[in-house]
């Protein structure tokens, strides 16, 4: 009797697997965006991607490593608006360019809005507040979207042509002083200057973005919410201007750049913004 050959057998059981696996990969084929998030340097933070509606995508979630960058992951075939949000947790940390050091980022969160998806995205200071705007907002289109980042834009960093795309990513000192005057050291500026407001506080970046989320839940920059004067905030409407200013000479200290790389802000854009957005 000759002896049963079994080999084949497995090895056409082990072809229909892999040709299944095959054919569900390709039926939900995916797509990916690489997340950016800076106050300076954020590691160990949450990075997820969710609807214009807050639901979290399947799969998308992913802890930032010590580069500061992650790749997420989403249905190829998405074309509408995009969430890309940030938090913080036990363990993560950023690099604060006033307080020179990496501070604890264990609460909060950073968001940026997206008309659709694109191959990386910046998720910052400038696109929480952005993103702040749109909050009071029953629905959330596109016009929506394009609205509140020029708004934040042309108020704080008219020299960006777009606040969506990524800044230089600050881990030390010195990586801004040695860093040529392009976009994505601008960028990193306007938020180094940013956390120089809060010079002073226990976490500077994050208190100033809190203090200016704050501000802003109502529509519009006035050092008031809910028709009440806001308690220890590090500006004033009236100094504002003069105070970012100065704070960003400081976050300019021994680098190349220069006042004038960064335009004229429009501050009007965010201290009179009622009636601005598009409504639905």
């Amino acid at each position: 009797m000759k002896p049963r050959r079994f080999v084949p057998v497995a090895l056409a059981f082990t072809s229909i697997l892999s040709m299944v696996g095959c054919s569900d990969s390709s039926n939900n084929p995916t797509a990916s965006i690489k997340v950016v998030p800076s106050l300076g340097l954020i590691r160990n933070a949450e990075a997820q991607l969710l609807d214009i509606n807050g639901t979290e995508i399947p799969g998308s979630s992913q802890v930032i490593g010590t580069t500061g960058t992650v790749d997420l992951t989403y249905p190829a075939n998405w074309n509408r608006p995009l969430l890309v949000q940030v938090s913080g947790r036990p363990g993560a940390e950023y690099y604060d360019e006033a307080a020179k050091a990496f501070l604890p980022f264990q609460e909060g969160r950073l968001r940026t809005y997206l008309e659709s998806p694109q191959s990386e995205v910046a998720v910052t200071s400038l696109t929480e507040l952005a993103a702040t705007m749109l909050d009071s907002q029953l629905t959330i289109d596109s016009a929506q979207i394009r609205e509140s980042m020029e708004t934040i834009r042309q108020a704080l960093a008219p020299s960006l042509s777009d606040i969506t795309q990524p800044p230089l990513l600050v881990g030390n000192i010195s990586d801004l002083q040695q860093a040529a005057d392009e976009m994505p050291s601008r960028h990193a500026a306007v938020l180094a200057a940013l956390a120089e407001m809060g010079y002073g506080q226990e976490t500077p970046a994050l208190t100033m973005i809190f203090q200016l989320r704050q501000d802003f839940l109502d529509g519009v920059m006035d050092g008031m919410f809910q028709g009440a004067p806001i308690e220890g905030l590090s500006y004033s409407i009236a100094s504002f201007e003069e105070v970012f200013s100065q704070a960003l000479a400081i976050a300019l200290q021994g680098s190349t750049m220069t006042h004038q790389s960064f335009g004229t802000r429009n501050l009007d854009r965010m201290t009179s913004i009622q009636g601005q957005m598009p409504s639905q």
